[in-house]
């Protein structure tokens, strides 16, 4: 077992938001989006114990777009612990989860089961970009890791792990979150503009579509990783 002080959780939150909860886990809040930070601001935030999205290799620009990502991004080119997650300044690992955790193995949350299928919640709630088209037939072009067949079955089941966090050791981290970037940046090369186009809400197309491609990632796990990926509870504090 892990000693939960071993953790080291990022956090993400916007500049005016603040981490909600306490952990027995080490939190680093992690602001997103701080490209747009002014001089002061940064400087303020910095005595609260953050770290920048914008600061070393990083798409922080993006954070419209792509949500929470561009911090886990931020992770995978400028931090190394030997554990480490990402988390959200309102969703915490629950600390019980924390004090039972395999060192070898990754955790994501905890799947939730729609009563309909990926494909149909997601269309109910974004019908002005059709995503499972559009990554099947990127499938289809060999431009994802998954077959055809692969990509239209993990929208064509009910189950769902969302907030687009994980935790586990530093490799399986990175192996994970990177293959997720992999899926994610041919849909944000070919669909950019679209997606600029879209609301405020549904801007964040990337992040949305984010959560479900972890969930095909973790549904075709046996063929992408050579470890162990198992759930996690995880908390709302509101």
């Amino acid at each position: 077992m892990i000693n939960p002080s071993e953790w080291h959780i990022y956090a993400a939150r916007l500049p005016a938001q603040a981490i909600t909860y306490s952990s027995t886990a080490t939190v680093i809040p992690a602001v997103v989006g701080a490209t747009n930070l002014s001089v002061h601001e940064r400087a303020s935030l910095r005595t609260q114990g953050c770290v920048f999205d914008d600061e070393g290799e990083n798409i922080s620009s993006l954070n419209p777009f792509f949500c929470e990502l561009t911090s886990v991004y931020w992770m995978l080119k400028n931090v190394k612990h030997d554990y480490v997650g990402n988390a959200h300044y309102r969703r915490k690992w629950s600390d019980a989860a924390l004090a039972h955790s395999s060192e070898n193995v990754l955790y994501v949350a905890t799947e939730q089961r729609f009563s309909q299928s990926l494909r149909e919640q997601f269309l109910a709630s974004h019908p002005c970009f059709d995503a499972p088209a559009i990554t099947i037939g990127l499938a289809e072009r060999g431009k994802l890791p998954f077959t055809p067949s692969e990509m239209a079955g993990i929208w064509d089941q009910p189950a769902f792990h969302g907030y687009q966090m994980a935790r586990g050791p530093w490799k399986e981290y990175q192996a994970f979150m990177n293959l997720a970037f992999e899926c994610l940046w041919p849909i944000w090369e070919e669909h950019s503009e679209a997606i600029k186009d879209l609301d405020p809400y549904n801007r964040r197309m990337i992040g949305f579509i984010g959560e479900r491609i972890m969930t095909g990632l973790v549904l075709c796990r046996h063929r992408f990783f050579g470890f162990p990926i198992a759930t996690s509870d995880v908390e709302f504090k509101a």
